[in-house]
């Protein structure tokens, strides 16, 4: 059976150690970045806001990853803040962006209409979290850096139920009735670090690898891949893409962008707490042992991106192999505008 009532100290004492490497982890990149200032970074000075919906009734489904609305917002202010100190800091001429993002995240199972736990699925979970993020290009390298401190709450008040009700009354489509089988309430705290590096590029094609590792309460996860772009675009390593004309990073830059892209990744799964539930509240009516999370998943993105001058349109489909012994392939789509001001 998939049902699972977590050992609580087993789950304790291994997230605990990963916490604990976290916090040492930051202490001493907080530490490098005050010793080490890096003097020929550049903090962007275009301000951009992104909105991104993402949802599987696209592809005429309704279970797993259900839904999620993420709201960037990009500023040089951000640089002030004082968890940037603690991102690792990049030690290479780079142009540097800073930004705070509002994420929500819903899963829920595939069998929906029954009350009490669905045993043998995905338990319901949901996430909320405000993130803080610094991207580094680096020219001279042909790299892009990011590394993001995201702290939330997975659980109830993330609100996971109340935006799906409100979203299927919308569209006229019925509740699932097992959220209150929901995760429960639990502290996120969780590091992401991503690195890419262009491999190969000309005037209408680029080849980058991609490497990323996430640790923390939530997730705990390295994964690596390559991303491919075709058509009439800036290089990835110069920026955003979107400059305004009069700033200093938009020197050369194409006004007009249009391209598709692929990214396939693989990923080794060491903890996933919206499978597994969180790391301090052991009271979850249902969650899955670690024996039936799948350790290995893929990721298939793939995309198409429109850009004119201040404006940016994407579309990208995902889709991802079982994330538990039984479970399902999944895929969903992602609607994201971009603004630059």
């Amino acid at each position: 059976m998939f049902w699972h009532k977590t050992h609580i100290e087993q789950i304790f004492v291994w997230k605990a150690k990963f916490l604990t490497q976290l916090f040492l982890f930051l202490i001493t990149t907080s530490l490098i970045g005050q010793s080490n200032e890096n003097a020929t970074s550049i903090i962007g000075e275009n301000r951009y806001i992104e909105f991104k919906f993402q949802n599987d009734f696209f592809f005429k489904t309704d279970y797993y990853y259900s839904n999620g609305l993420v709201f960037n917002f990009i500023f040089p202010d951000f640089s002030k803040s004082p968890v940037s100190k603690i991102l690792i800091p990049v030690k290479k001429e780079s142009l540097d962006y800073y930004g705070i993002s509002i994420v929500q995240e819903l899963y829920t199972p595939i069998h929906t209409g029954t009350q009490g736990v669905v045993f043998n699925d995905r338990p319901y979970s949901s996430i909320l979290y405000l993130g803080h993020k610094r991207t580094s290009f680096i020219p001279a390298t042909r790299t892009k850096i990011s590394n993001e401190l995201i702290i939330g709450i997975i659980g109830r008040y993330s609100f996971g139920y109340d935006t799906q009700a409100y979203f299927h009354e919308a569209i006229n489509n019925s509740i699932p009735a097992g959220w209150n089988n929901q995760v429960a309430n639990d502290l996120i705290i969780n590091y992401h670090f991503a690195y890419e590096e262009e491999f190969y590029s000309n005037n209408f094609f680029e080849l980058m690898g991609k490497a990323n590792i996430r640790v923390g309460t939530l997730y705990d996860d390295v994964s690596a891949g390559f991303k491919m772009r075709l058509g009439y675009f800036n290089p990835s390593n110069t920026g955003f893409g979107q400059v305004k004309i009069d700033r200093k990073e938009s020197n050369g830059l194409k006004k007009f962008q249009i391209y598709a892209y692929i990214n396939p990744s693989i990923r080794a799964v060491f903890y996933n707490g919206t499978l597994q539930g969180g790391l301090f509240n052991q009271s979850s009516p249902f969650t899955l042992n670690y024996k039936w999370v799948e350790p290995i998943v893929s990721q298939l993105n793939s995309g198409f991106v429109f850009q004119y001058s201040l404006f940016q349109l994407q579309i990208e489909s995902t889709m991802l192999t079982p994330e538990f012994i039984g479970g399902n392939y999944h895929k969903w789509l992602s609607v994201g505008l971009r603004f630059n001001f």
